[in-house]
């Protein structure tokens, strides 16, 4: 299973590059999760029967419309616990958005902006995880933007759909050739 982060602060182009690598990996035939942090956590609209069910206090609410089933959890898991819960087996990639303050071993890109106040990443860098380097897995820190005028050495460029798409892909195989 691979997984791929992406943070940053809000407005930085996040649900878009999320968006553009859910359709490459869909074309690639891969069973795609996405998995959000919000901190607006509302299943449905207020006055909804589901709002009011949430509200008045009940743990998980699950709304079935005709096609889909959706499943709302008052919790406090980490993205690993969320992930072994929530994710079939089968799930060839994960794509997550947001949950920056977690420590989870993944690939990471975190895009900036205009309004970014701080990096969380300097420069992009890979990060070796095990204890030694013939066992440890490598994970990828990257800094990227889709604002042309903060493109430098050390953001990934990521102003067009076709840039993204590239890094994507790249990614994606780095992680093929290592599992």
């Amino acid at each position: 299973m691979k997984v791929l982060q992406v943070i940053g602060n809000k407005n930085v182009g996040k649900t878009s590059v999320i968006l553009d690598f859910i359709s490459v990996a869909k074309k690639m035939n891969l069973k795609v999760i996405c998995l959000k942090r919000s901190h607006s956590a509302v299943l449905d609209t207020p006055e909804t029967d589901s709002f009011r069910f949430a509200c008045a206090g009940a743990d998980a609410v699950g709304l079935q419309t005709e096609g889909e089933f959706l499943w709302h959890e008052q919790n406090q898991e980490s993205i690993s616990d969320i992930i072994a819960k929530h994710a079939p087996s089968d799930t060839d990639l994960i794509l997550i958005e947001g949950f920056r303050d977690e420590n989870f071993w993944c690939d990471k890109i975190e895009l900036i902006g205009p309004n970014s106040t701080e990096r969380i990443f300097e420069k992009p860098c890979l990060r070796l995880l095990g204890e030694n380097e013939k066992s440890a897995k490598v994970y990828v820190e990257a800094v990227a933007t889709v604002f042309p005028e903060m493109v430098s050495d050390d953001t990934m460029d990521f102003c067009s759909r076709d840039k993204r798409i590239e890094k994507f892909k790249e990614l994606i195989s780095r992680q093929d050739d290592e599992n």
